[in-house]
């Protein structure tokens, strides 16, 4: 008994001091004002000398709020290159803008990757509607697992709010060079969709797909002429001609069966605009320049020439933009450049659109370094090659005619430096 009236007790303080906490609790409610966080609008301002770019250390800031610092994207000159952050696997790349006579780092817009190559489109200048870069990418919400955004990103002048267009859910775009393209007036964008079995159409300047076409055992190329797209059909040795309609609609205008018997394709196929050709180099070395400036070739397509050379592997070719010449890069070994196992970079061999050695490039004209990748001027004039040694990395530049040395100049990114891009020029 006397242990049950202690707990009667001890319940009636509890519930008692409950009350009072509870009745406590309002009443300081109602005699504090309530705490406010109002949103602070923070404007946006351009770097300045103090700003810390990529790995430049930043001081530490003495206003309060800090303040924010954006890069306001420029356009691009017809005379500078892109040079993309090295590696493969992650979900964004940087693209580095680089003057190539000074080396300085102009701006740096980071990018999504697509499935295989990075394939951005850079542009040359400044056009209505279009942006100074066009990022051609994948956005996974959940990483390399399960729905993926393939997307067009408009990347020019406020970095903060680039425009999209996302393409459907279906798409599958296939991701490598040559497999998407611009036409020459900059109106539409082709790419080739491997999910489809042929190509989609979108208007940059509507920005929102205009049509789509199935083409079963074609593909994948696109090279632009006109409002027309060229590709070709392995297996019945069939050169294609895609037309564009003014409501961006795509369809089938021609094919013809010009390709020698047993032809086989290859992975990428640059294109010279300047004469409306494309270069294929197939993986038996076997080099193939397709005229379209008149159309379809109506007679059967010959060999150009072939980029084998003993004891060394070649890989992809560049092309510039008149097809005068292809600057072929070569790994020492037989094992071919592009597998995990190939030797190093040997030498770049030079040549004519006959296929006659112009001449080499070995580590002896790039100081010592090693080639990384190579892309030619938008005017075709100069080769630059990427070149690097000790963990520094220099830019060269060789008069695309004589192969005499015209610009040096030591590069530095965020990142390592890999793969580059010269700007595209289109005539509204």
């Amino acid at each position: 008994m006397r242990s049950t009236k202690t707990m009667g007790l001890v319940s009636v303080s509890m519930a008692l001091a409950v009350t009072l906490t509870a009745c406590s609790s309002d009443s300081d409610k109602e005699a504090s004002p309530k705490p406010t966080s109002p949103f602070r609008t923070q404007p946006y301002t351009a770097p300045d000398a103090n700003t810390g770019i990529g790995p430049t250390d930043q001081a530490l800031p003495t206003q309060i709020p800090e303040p924010i610092h954006v890069s306001e994207l420029k356009p691009i000159g017809a005379d500078q290159v892109v040079i993309a952050e090295a590696g493969w696997g992650s979900l964004t790349t940087n693209l580095n803008v680089f003057d190539p006579k000074t080396g300085k780092l102009i701006q740096t817009v980071t990018s999504a990757n697509t499935n295989w190559d990075l394939t951005p489109t850079v542009f040359a200048g400044e056009h209505p509607g279009l942006p100074y870069i066009l990022g051609h990418e994948v956005w996974r919400p959940r990483g390399w697992r399960g729905k993926a955004d393939y997307t067009l990103t408009w990347y020019e002048g406020d970095a903060t709010k680039p425009a999209e267009v996302v393409l459907p859910e279906e798409t599958r775009t296939h991701g490598r060079h040559s497999s998407n393209a611009v036409t020459p007036d900059g109106k539409y964008w082709v790419t080739w969709d491997d999910m489809l079995f042929g190509i989609r159409v979108v208007d940059l300047q509507a920005k929102k797909q205009t049509g789509k076409l199935q083409i079963l055992n074609c593909g994948p190329f696109t090279w632009p002429v006109g409002h027309d797209i060229y590709s070709l059909c392995e297996s019945s040795q069939e050169l294609l001609q895609i037309h564009i309609d003014d409501n961006g609609v795509p369809s089938v205008a021609n094919r013809t069966k010009v390709l020698p018997e047993g032809f086989t394709s290859a992975r990428h196929a640059p294109f010279a605009a300047d004469v409306k050709k494309a270069l294929l180099v197939n993986g038996y070395g076997n080099a193939y320049l397709f005229d379209f400036a008149n159309g379809l070739p109506t007679a059967p397509v010959e060999k150009a020439g072939s980029v084998v050379k003993a004891g060394i592997s070649f890989d992809n070719p560049a092309v510039n933009a008149d097809a005068s010449r292809i600057s072929v890069p070569y790994t020492d070994g037989e094992i071919p450049a592009g597998s995990a196992r190939a030797g190093d970079w040997k030498k770049t061999i030079v040549f004519d659109a006959a296929f006659k050695e112009v001449g080499e490039l070995t580590a002896d004209d790039l100081g010592g370094g090693s080639a990384e990748s190579q892309v030619f001027s938008t005017d075709g004039k100069i080769l630059y090659v990427l070149a690097s040694k000790d963990d520094k990395t220099t830019l060269y530049g060789f008069d695309a005619a004589s192969l005499k040395q015209v610009s040096k100049a030591p590069v530095k990114g965020p990142g390592p430096l890999g793969e580059m891009f010269a700007p595209l020029t289109v005539t509204p």
